[in-house]
């Protein structure tokens, strides 16, 4: 199985427990290699992938190291495999969603997020109101996403003229949405997404769409069961 490595100089973060805390917890896999190297990307770095022991070094001749946006980190693949696919980055668990064809040619499954009857396609907590009701909540950690994709949708109603206003999204915005919502069911963050190249100015509209769960309302209406 193709899996990206990550180097991490150890003065920036202090031992590889860390990372539990850290964006990268996100992408790594559990039971992931760590080997120091004396010549990484930037000098003395941890390197850390979770397919193997084996690959799990610092080869510059053999691979290509990308600097993470942030600049915390070093994002690296081999140069004689492929790529990680769709099915090599998926999560354990998957959320329920539509499937969208993206540059690579494979098709990723996008969250539908925002439901079309006003409810959320994402796991939520059970409380009792004051009413003594059983209400849902959307849990802490969808709360942000939730959030933007309800702008999404005032967005979307707006553009098709059926509520005035004006749009609060702006394109970072949306493209930021795109990979927050593929990141859901895929070990992949910004870095992983732009070394992959997934995203267009055409397939973004479609993965907008699947996080509002426009295709479900396309098949009702072609009658698709």
């Amino acid at each position: 199985m193709s899996q990206f490595l990550y180097a991490i100089r150890p003065h920036e973060i202090e031992g590889v427990a860390t990372l539990r805390d850290q964006y990268l917890v996100k992408m790594i896999r559990p039971g992931y290699e760590v080997r120091s190297s004396s010549n990484g990307p930037a000098g003395t770095c941890s390197i850390i992938c979770s397919d193997g022991s084996d690959r799990c070094r610092y080869d510059p001749d053999a691979q290509v190291w990308t600097k993470s946006v942030s600049g915390d980190w070093w994002v690296g693949y081999y140069k004689s495999e492929k790529l990680p696919t769709e099915k090599e980055l998926r999560r354990k668990t998957m959320m329920e969603g539509h499937k969208i064809p993206l540059i690579d040619g494979q098709e990723w499954i996008v969250p539908a997020i925002r439901l079309l009857n006003g409810g959320s396609g994402l796991p939520e907590s059970i409380q009792i109101d004051d009413c003594g009701k059983f209400v849902t909540k959307a849990l802490s950690q969808y709360e942000r996403i939730s959030g933007a994709a309800e702008r999404l949708f005032q967005d979307f109603r707006i553009e098709a003229g059926i509520d005035p206003g004006e749009m609060t999204l702006e394109a970072n915005d949306r493209i930021g949405l795109a990979i927050d919502a593929i990141s859901l069911n895929y070990c992949v963050g910004i870095d992983e997404v732009m070394i992959l190249s997934l995203l267009t100015t055409t397939n973004l509209s479609s993965i907008m769409s699947a996080i509002l769960d426009l295709p479900s309302l396309q098949k009702k209406t072609a009658g698709v069961s």
